[in-house]
């Protein structure tokens, strides 16, 4: 099947959005120090913590 230059375009714009969504992940990352800003970010990894505080 040949690809034509619109599917070739859209591909190339999404993979360049996946891209900048995760460079932004990363500096804002790197600009807080932390690895998790919300839960959705990693739930198997915000379990503990959210158990740790509701026993605080």
């Amino acid at each position: 099947m040949r690809a034509t230059m619109g599917t070739t375009y859209r591909s190339l714009i999404g993979n360049l959005n996946r891209i900048n969504y995760r460079l932004e992940d990363l500096r804002v990352q790197a600009a807080s120090g932390k690895k998790l800003q919300r839960p959705s970010d990693d739930p198997s990894a915000i379990r503990p913590t959210l158990f740790a505080r509701s026993d605080i």
